[in-house]
This record gives C-alpha cells, sequence and structure tokens, in this order.
C-alpha cells in the first residue's frame, strides 16, 4: 500500500529543481558556465603545459659523454693491450644557459597574460552574446505585445465597421498593418531563438530565462595610461624583454664553448703495466660558423618586437579614447530616449488612439502614431546594446573588471 504522504513528498523533492530551473539567468553566471567548459579550460591549459616544458627545457647543460675504448696490438714480445675510461662535458662560459634560462621565464609570464586575455576575450564575448540575447528576446516581446495590443484594436474598430461607426477603409488598412507586424513577431522571435542558441553553444544548453540591465552604469573616464594594465600589453612587454635577453644570449653563443673531460687509462704489456689519470681540454674552433647570422636575427626579432610594443600602446590609447566618446554618446542618446518614452504624461498611442475615436485623426495617422512609438522603444533597445557592447569592449581593453 502506497504511503498517503508519498506525493508530497514527490512535489517536495521536485521543487528545488523547479525553482533552479525557473530562476533567471545573470551575466556573471553565464560567464562563469562558460569559462568552466572542458574544452575551453583544455585550450588554457595545453597553452600554460608548452610555456612551461619550454622553460623546463630552456638553458639545460649539454648532456655528458661517457667513452670506453680498448686497443690490442700485436708486438714481437707479446700482445699489447690499453684500456681507456673517461667522460666529457661542454661547458658554456659566456653564461648563455642562464640568459636563455631568463628568456623562458619571461616567456612563461607572457603566456600566463597571454591567456589571462584569452579568457577575458572569451567572458566578453558571452557577455555580447548574453546581451545580444537579452535585447532579442525584448525585441521579441516587445513586438508580441505590440502585435496584442494592435490586434485588440483592430477587433474594436471591426465592431464599430458592424455598428457603422467606422469605415470598411479603417478596418482594411489596420488589417494590413497587423499582417505586417505578424511578420515582425515571427522575425523577431527566430532572432531571439538563435541568439539563445548561440549563447547556449558557449554556456551549456540552459533553458533559465535572462535577467539584466542593457544600459551599462556610467563609466568614468580613464586616463590613457589604463593601458598599460591591460594584459595584452603587458604581454608585450613580457615578450618584448624576453626576445631582448634572447638577442643577448644569441651574441654571446659566438664565444667558443669548452669540453673537459676526465677518465682513467689502463696499459697492459707483456711483463708489464700500468695505470693512470686522462684529462683532455678542447675549444671549440670558429673557423666557419660564428653564429653571426643567428646574432643577428635575434637582434632583429628584437627591435621588431619593440616597435610591435610602441605600435601597440599607441593604438591602445587612440582605440580607448574612442571607445570612451562612442560609449559617452550612446549612453545619452539612449537616456534621451527612453525619457521620451518614460515621460509624465500618456504615450503617444495613446493619444493617438483617444483623438481617433474623437475623430481628431484618420486611421493613417493612427497607425503612423503606433508604428513611431514602437520604433522608439525599438531603438531604445538597440541603443542600450550597443552601449553595453561599447562597454565590454573598454573594459577588456583596460583589464577591468566589468
Amino acid at each position: 500500500m502506497p504511503h498517503p504522504f508519498s506525493p508530497i513528498f514527490g512535489l517536495l523533492l521536485l521543487t528545488p529543481g523547479l525553482a533552479a530551473a525557473d530562476t533567471p539567468l545573470t551575466e556573471q553566471e553565464a560567464v562563469q558556465l562558460g569559462l568552466q567548459q572542458p574544452e575551453v579550460v583544455a585550450r588554457w591549459d595545453a597553452h600554460t603545459d608548452i610555456a612551461e616544458g619550454q622553460l623546463e627545457s630552456a638553458g639545460r647543460w649539454a648532456n655528458p659523454e661517457i667513452e670506453y675504448s680498448r686497443e690490442t696490438l700485436e708486438l714481437p714480445s707479446g700482445d699489447s693491450e690499453e684500456n681507456t675510461w673517461s667522460i666529457r662535458q661542454r661547458f658554456n662560459l659566456a653564461g648563455v644557459p642562464g640568459l636563455t634560462r631568463k628568456a623562458a621565464r619571461h616567456q612563461v609570464r607572457a603566456s600566463d597574460l597571454r591567456n589571462d586575455q584569452a579568457r577575458r576575450e572569451w567572458a566578453a564575448g558571452i557577455r555580447q552574446q548574453f546581451y545580444q540575447a537579452l535585447a532579442a528576446r525584448r525585441e521579441a516581446d516587445l513586438i508580441a505585445d505590440w502585435h496584442r495590443r494592435l490586434t485588440e484594436l483592430t477587433r474594436a474598430i471591426e465592431q464599430r465597421v458592424a455598428a457603422g461607426d467606422a469605415s470598411r477603409y479603417d478596418h482594411t488598412r489596420l488589417r494590413q498593418e497587423l499582417a505586417l507586424l505578424e511578420g515582425e513577431r515571427l522575425n523577431t522571435r527566430a532572432k531571439a531563438d538563435s541568439a539563445r542558441e548561440r549563447l547556449a553553444q558557449r554556456v551549456g544548453d540552459v533553458e533559465r530565462p535572462l535577467t539584466g540591465r542593457l544600459l551599462p552604469p556610467l563609466h568614468t573616464p580613464a586616463d590613457a595610461s589604463a593601458v598599460t594594465q591591460s594584459p595584452l600589453l603587458r604581454a608585450l612587454s613580457a615578450e618584448t624583454e624576453s626576445a631582448e635577453v634572447r638577442a643577448e644570449a644569441a651574441q654571446r653563443q659566438r664565444w667558443p664553448e669548452l669540453t673537459l673531460g676526465v677518465g682513467r687509462k689502463e696499459v697492459v704489456e707483456p711483463g708489464f703495466q700500468a695505470e693512470g689519470n686522462v684529462i683532455s681540454i678542447g675549444i671549440e674552433i670558429p673557423l666557419f660558423d660564428r653564429r653571426s647570422g643567428q646574432a643577428r636575427t635575434q637582434r632583429g626579432r628584437a627591435q621588431q618586437q619593440r616597435a610591435e610594443l610602441a605600435f601597440a600602446r599607441t593604438e591602445l590609447r587612440t582605440r580607448l579614447r574612442a571607445l570612451q566618446r562612442d560609449l559617452a554618446a550612446e549612453q545619452a542618446s539612449a537616456l534621451a530616449l527612453r525619457e521620451s518614452i518614460n515621460a509624465p504624461t500618456e504615450s503617444l498611442s495613446d493619444i493617438a488612439e483617444s483623438s481617433y475615436a474623437a475623430g481628431e485623426l484618420s486611421i493613417a495617422e493612427l497607425i503612423d502614431a503606433h508604428r513611431s512609438e514602437l520604433n522608439t522603444r525599438r531603438a531604445l533597445i538597440q541603443r542600450e546594446l550597443e552601449a553595453r557592447t561599447t562597454f565590454i569592449q573598454l573594459t577588456l581593453l583596460t583589464g577591468e573588471t566589468p
């Protein structure tokens, strides 16, 4: 026999899941979900492993060489045998391995900063897609609400036509406008579904409704020096330092390396046996390869890296000022539209409907008033989205946290 309270317990168990599914998805939650995707994390981990692997192998000493030789001679007095054991090691007295390790450490720091920049760019892309989906859904809801409103108005005029208080022309004209709005309703709904699907591709297949404020907060204009905190510029600085150290190491590689060997030698002849130590010193003669080409290449790369750093610094400062101007203009434009819509008086469409009912406006003027207010509300959504997009790009450029 089933427990009398089992349905209640079942509902209690389902309630948390239903509540979680109905909880709106915020921008920060979407970013967290996107950054936790396995393939995204694997990509950044791979970049880190490559840089750390290069650091681990940079500036290592050459492996020692162990040699054993055995020589046998047939002499009139008998066989002679010589056995030699030796170990040789190459030494770089110019400090090239230390410079190579130093350059690799700069490269690891640059790789970490590049990873940081990649995460910020990925998060910025998620934020843009989040607000694009949010704006598309709000525009679709706006068109749907306006379609319902125009449908009610069409029915009301149809009743007036049946009562002889309105002309069939007004009714036909309004039905055509309703048909046009129906197409816009279907189009905006399809665009909203596509925008949500693109967002789900980055953050996972979630069905929670989106919540957030399209218009970004007022942003205090930052000084041009703020770009120095950008992870991209800091990564370029670290790469420039690495290139300069590599150039110095390449210059020192023109100095010859020293090879030192130590070992033991044993000589056995008929009636005679002796053994002793073996010491050998070898030095490279830079006769054919003086490594001048490699040194010149590294100097050129360092010079190129310094030029790219200077160019990037100038470009980022110019872009910073442009984004600040764009954001200020877009915020002012959006606020002006919002103020015109949220005026304390009646809306334009309400005034037009009252004037049409009183016979003061024609059906064309009524439709024009509706279309004008609808377009203004749609323009507000687009202006707010443009301001949000610029705000995201601005914080990405300066390395700020939105």
